[in-house]
């Protein structure tokens, strides 16, 4: 345990959790984002590098958008089969557009379910 009069931090070893065991330790938190939830219901930002593997692995259902460093034949951002945006690293602002209007079209519908 390593702790401060502000932040906390503690790693425990404990078979059997899942990302949905910690949501309750950010209930400020608007936005919570996870690493490694790739067949998971959770939407998600699936990251393509050219240099570890082109093809998707996450269930398409559940891809917002990929983003990559693989580009067509004329310089733009491509994934085979895509269905969803396809953006490059770079472009942070227009991925953070597309996260949040997700998030608002989510707050609309009462919020997301998992």
């Amino acid at each position: 345990m390593v702790y401060s009069d502000k932040r906390y931090l503690a790693v425990k070893e404990e078979p059997g959790l899942c990302a949905a065991d910690f949501l309750n330790l950010f209930p400020e938190a608007d936005l919570i984002l996870l690493e490694g939830q790739k067949y998971s219901a959770y939407p998600k930002l699936e990251l393509l590098r050219r240099d570890v593997s082109a093809a998707p692995v996450c269930p398409q259902e559940t891809v917002l958008a990929y983003v990559t460093d693989l580009t067509d034949g004329q310089g733009c951002p491509v994934v085979e089969g895509a269905e969803v945006p396809v953006f490059y690293f770079d472009q942070l602002e227009r991925i953070t557009a597309l996260v949040v209007d997700f998030m608002d079209g989510e707050a609309r519908r009462g919020g997301l379910e998992l």
